[in-house]
């Protein structure tokens, strides 16, 4: 979330105006110069959206702007006027007054819980709550659930997930819904003692489970849940196994003062917890980060690291400043920490870090509404709008450095020519909006999944909501 280089041009939010017959005066994104030459007027499997703004992160804003889609790729994008000259006779859907945005990236969540009524307790009482709702679990209400918790992100304007859950029935759902991204197999082992059959188990059924996911949409990775649920020793094997394949993993980590407790101390809940069931638990001397990063599960490997809602500027130093292997991707859930009350990450020593955090929702049990829109504006209120955070860094957080820490920053996360079509659009209804707010400020502060009016998956609308529908448009 580097702040960018030049201040947005604020320009009036007003009601839709006849189309003028040549650029607005908004400077262009380079990418809307040259829609791709293939692009063969009149051609018919070529769509046009349009809306009052388009977002394309990776460029200004275009007011009256249109994108133009062929098969599952952008092919341009830019002022409506000029794409709509150059692909005379395309289709056209006219979103009015709304944001065509690219697709939203949930980095962190567990769709499987989505029938789970959130509760607030202290952290550790939590934990056990989900340790009881795991337990009772059964695997096909776990699919079901997990289908249902799919389908209500891509409704939220999703196109691309970060998903963790325990068994190989939630990765068919995930990927039975359309979204991309990675399915991260959970793997829990507290005890050091088992921590090689822990691992095996573990190994084969995520070799059994990618054996049949390739070419999927959906890439499978390897997720030690935490530091209280998996052991050191089941840290550095699976980290291991996941240089040799080639996937990417992905922990809660730094997420409560219960942690960090258990970690450096250990002592606390979390610690009490093990040692009811025999499990020994040793103090580190070093906080969470500062733990992982020393046992040298990091080194070599791609991770997600979820949450950091304890992490200080020290620990962001560390992970920024890593020279052995990829810096880590981070995940920020700001709406579940301040559910359970855990703390807030360090947005703004993120931001200036260049480790550019996504965002994530973590799931129904602490963020119900499941609302990437509400993570944008927890994090901007987390920086009270100063300096080192603005609404496109939000946005650029909540879609293109949620995709690169998934692998897929080429693909997607951007309106770029040349990309795959996943975007999504949302109303900016004028009940409730300033004359002057700026694009970007519109759909941090006053978007809502209950106002995505469209997502669009590989070309292909998977999700469309009736305008009339939308509260305030």
């Amino acid at each position: 979330m580097t702040p960018h280089p030049h201040p947005p041009v604020r320009t009036p939010l007003r009601d839709r105006a006849p189309r003028p017959a040549s650029p607005s005066g908004f400077p262009r994104p380079r990418e809307a110069l040259s829609p791709r030459e293939a692009v063969v007027p009149g051609r018919s499997s070529v769509t046009l959206l349009r809306a009052e703004w388009v977002l394309p992160v990776e460029g200004w804003a275009i007011h009256d702007g249109a994108v133009a889609v062929e098969g599952a790729r952008i092919v341009a994008v830019g002022p409506a006027c000029d794409v709509e000259r150059r692909l005379l006779g395309a289709p056209a859907l006219d979103l009015g007054q709304a944001a065509i945005l690219p697709g939203l990236v949930d980095l962190h969540t567990h769709v499987c819980w989505s029938g789970v009524a959130p509760v607030r307790l202290p952290f550790g009482e939590w934990i056990e709550a989900m340790a009881g709702e795991a337990r009772a679990a059964v695997r096909s209400d776990l699919e079901r659930d997990a289908a249902r918790g799919a389908r209500r992100l891509i409704e939220g304007g999703v196109t691309a997930v970060g998903d963790s859950g325990p068994v190989a029935e939630i990765y068919d759902a995930v990927a039975a819904s359309g979204l991309r991204g990675t399915f991260f197999l959970e793997v829990f082992g507290p005890d050091p003692r088992s921590a090689r059959e822990a691992f095996e188990a573990a190994r084969d059924r995520f070799r059994s489970l990618r054996a049949r996911a390739r070419g999927e949409r959906l890439a499978v990775g390897l997720a030690p849940h935490a530091p209280y649920t998996a052991s050191e020793p089941l840290y550095l094997a699976l980290a291991d196994l996941a240089r040799r394949e080639g996937v990417r993993l992905a922990t809660h980590l730094a997420e409560s003062p219960e942690e960090t407790d258990f970690v450096c101390r250990g002592a606390g809940p979390l610690a009490e917890r093990l040692a009811r069931r025999g499990i020994p638990v040793a103090g580190t001397g070093r906080g969470p980060v500062a733990w992982l990063a020393a046992s040298g599960a990091l080194d070599g490997v791609s991770w997600v690291l979820a949450h950091l809602a304890r992490a200080d500027a020290a620990d962001v130093a560390l992970l920024a400043g890593r020279a052995r292997g990829p810096a880590p991707g981070v995940a920020l859930c700001p709406v579940s920490n301040a559910f359970l009350g855990v703390g807030s990450p360090p947005v703004a020593a993120l931001g200036r870090s260049g480790l550019r955090p996504g965002l994530g929702t973590d799931g129904a049990g602490t963020d119900p509404a499941q609302d990437l829109f509400a993570a944008m504006r927890a994090c901007l209120r987390l920086t009270r709008f100063g300096p080192d955070l603005a609404a496109r860094d939000v946005l650029r957080a909540a879609t293109l450095d949620g995709a690169r820490a998934l692998g897929l920053g080429r693909e997607t996360g951007s309106l770029v020519p040349g990309k795959l079509a996943d975007i999504c659009a949302v109303s900016l209804g004028p009940s409730e909006r300033p004359l002057e707010m700026e694009p970007h400020e519109a759909v941090a502060l006053l978007g809502a999944r209950e106002r995505v009016l469209l997502t669009m998956i590989d070309g292909r609308i998977v999700w469309r909501r009736n305008p009339a529908e939308v509260e305030g448009a």
